[in-house]
């Protein structure tokens, strides 16, 4: 009896165990799917705002460069050049600007990210069919729990920061905080838009 009663409390703890493996694989599909979701949505906003700055400038440039040719020509007035200038001015300085933003690699930063959190999905899920069958290549289970936490650790400490445009448009991480008292901060955490977690 107290053989068989050992037995049940094993078979218990391998269920438990179990439970806790397929929960924590759950987890890391869920961070993946969360992010690599961020970073789609930030590679295409980041694109979308470096085609909208890049058409900008060459509409004013191509503009100024018409008034520019037609005043010459014409010689209507001494104060078109002044006022073209000018404008030549700050097409600069919104060049500069534009420069120093690094729009198109921060998007494409983004859109790699993207991909390592997708194909790290897969690793995942595809591991996780075959934990119990000899192509699994790991020593066990735990071992591979603890290669796939590395690598989401090590993703998230070098990945690129989210435009806060995203971040506000799904309501990420944008609390609600009201004071109550000098001494009494009650803070709520407003749901994300993008998922429910």
């Amino acid at each position: 009896m107290r053989h068989t009663r050992v037995q049940i409390d094993e078979v218990k703890n391998e269920i438990i165990d179990n439970n806790n493996i397929n929960y924590i694989i759950d987890n890391f599909v869920m961070i993946c799917n969360y992010n690599s979701n961020l970073h789609i949505l930030s590679y295409q906003y980041l694109s979308s705002y470096d085609t909208k700055y890049i058409y900008a400038l060459i509409i004013i440039s191509f503009f100024s460069g018409i008034v520019e040719l037609i005043n010459f020509n014409a010689q209507l007035s001494i104060y078109i050049t002044l006022l073209v200038g000018i404008n030549n001015l700050v097409l600069g300085i919104v060049f500069n600007r534009y420069k120093e933003l690094k729009l198109s690699a921060t998007a494409q930063t983004h859109y790699q990210y993207y991909n390592s959190f997708e194909k790290l999905k897969l690793r995942i899920n595809m591991n996780n069919d075959i934990q119990n069958s000899n192509a699994f290549l790991y020593k066990n289970i735990h071992s591979f729990i603890k290669q796939i936490n590395d690598e989401i650790t090590m993703l998230f400490t070098i990945r690129p920061n989210f435009p806060s445009k995203i971040l506000n448009e799904y309501q990420i991480n944008k609390p609600d905080i009201t004071i109550n008292n000098r001494n009494q901060v009650m803070y709520n955490r407003k749901k994300s838009m993008l998922f429910s977690i």
